[in-house]
């Protein structure tokens, strides 16, 4: 799990959509206090992801005002279970 903290998108490292997005939101911040004040900022509520065409190809999606800093992934990488 460590490999997968430091890089979600790592070759060999399988996590499903909900926890790679996690990953990559808190890999912004270099300490909890900093992660915390953007938790804060981003009260918590219901996320439905969502298939999108993006680029020409199809992608699972999380709405972008979530502050995740990547709301999109190709279908084809997108681990769901």
């Amino acid at each position: 799990m460590d490999q997968a903290a430091g890089r979600p998108d790592a070759p060999g490292v399988r996590l499903l959509f909900p926890t790679r997005m996690h990953l990559h939101r808190l890999a912004q911040y270099s300490t909890a206090q900093e992660a915390m004040a953007h938790t804060l900022a981003h009260p918590p509520r219901p996320i439905s992801p969502f298939v999108a065409e993006r680029d020409g190809a199809e992608h699972l999606c999380i709405p972008d005002d979530l502050g995740f800093p990547i709301t999109a992934l190709p279908l084809a990488l997108a681990d769901r279970g």
